[in-house]
Order: C-alpha cells, then structure tokens, then sequence
C-alpha cells in the first residue's frame, strides 16, 4: 500500500470512530430491558434515563417516574445520587475524552493533508495524530469494560437479570476497532515518513574515480 493510501485509510478509520462514537455517546440505548418483561426500567445511556413507573424504594414520599429525562434534569433531581455512581460518572468524563482525542487526531491529520506544517514536521504530526488515537482507543475499551461489568449490578437498574447491553454499547466498541485501525495505518506511514527523510539527509557516495584524484 503507498502512503497516501495508509493516510487515506487512518483518515477514514479515524472519521467512522469518531462518527461511531459520537451516535453511541449522544443515544440512549448503552443498557434496555426487555419489552416483554415489562419491567419498571425501560432503557439509558450515558446522559438520558428512560423508566416506567419506577418507584425508588428509599423514596418516601413513593414517586413514580415515567419517560425519558436527561440525567441532569430536575425531575431526576432526588434520583441523582442512584442514577450516577462514581463508576457511571467515570465513563461519562473518559467518553469526552475519547471524543476531544479523536477531534485532535482529525485536526492533525488535517494539518499533515494540508501541507501546513514542514516536511521535517510531517512525522512527527502523524506520530502524534496516532498516539491520540491510541489514547482514544484505549479509553473507549476502559469504558466498555467498567460499563459491561457495572450495569449489571443488583444495586444499580431494576431486574438487572432481564436487561442487556444495546446497540449504542456496541457502537462504542466498533469506535474502539476503528481508533486502533488507524493508530495503525497511520504509525505505518509516519514511519515511512521518516525513513524517507533519514535518506535524504545520507549524501551519496563519492566516485571512485574521485576518491583516487591526487
């Protein structure tokens, strides 16, 4: 493969992770119930809680919550605290930083396509573009892994036994793929890069017939 075409490859890796990642951060589809349970717990994702009827047992006052609210809403005010553990707070902050590491790989590697910086500058931008992805990368598996795992808590969502990991779950892991692809294609070029600049900087070799001039 030439490097435009491992440019091109980590460009367009990067641009699906990001796309990805940004449908999976925004839905409310990390964690649902099954329809046919009928459970109080209808679905959530990282920023919107969806119930019907559910009914906190430490309320006393017994209110039932129904639809959809963002988690910051003031209908979910006295429910916060059950809403947002730490763990849950955690991935909240690591995917905005997935997404600010896949913007900063995209504006690099647009410098680089570009041609704003030098040719000496050019390897090392995509180095950096790589390893912001690889950071990117590895954060969206940290969050898959403490999501996976706590969602699943008894103490955490109704009948925890009769819900699954959705659709926007799985987005974030295939933004993950993504992000490691492209970490990928791009280091392979950047060290092209740099081999073909050390050539350069290698002067060629004196004639013989010059070497034996008195």
């Amino acid at each position: 493969m030439t490097s435009q075409g491992l440019f091109i490859s980590g460009f367009v890796c990067t641009v699906l992770s990001l796309l990805f990642n940004i449908i999976g951060f925004c839905s409310p589809n990390w964690i649902q119930s099954w329809e046919r349970v009928q459970s109080q717990f209808v679905k959530a994702g990282l920023w919107e809680f969806c119930f019907n009827g559910y009914v906190h047992p430490q309320d006393y006052l017994s209110k039932s919550y129904v639809g959809c609210w963002w988690v910051y809403s003031p209908e979910y005010y006295k429910l916060r605290e059950f809403l947002m553990p730490n763990w849950f707070i955690a991935c909240q902050w690591l995917s905005v930083v997935v997404i600010l590491g896949l913007l900063l790989s995209l504006l690099l590697q647009a410098t680089y396509f570009m041609r704003c910086c030098t040719s000496s500058l050019e390897a090392p931008v995509l180095y950096v573009a790589a390893l912001s992805l690889l950071f990117a990368g590895i954060s969206e598996v940290v969050v898959s892994i403490i999501f996976g795992i706590f969602s699943g808590q008894q103490t955490w969502m109704p009948r925890p036994d009769h819900n699954y990991l959705s659709w926007s779950y799985g987005l974030v892991i295939v933004s993950g793929f993504f992000a490691f692809f492209a970490t990928i294609f791009l280091v392979i070029d950047a060290s092209r890069l740099r081999h073909h600049a050390s050539e350069k900087l290698i002067p060629p070799p004196m004639p013989m017939s010059e070497l034996h001039k008195p």
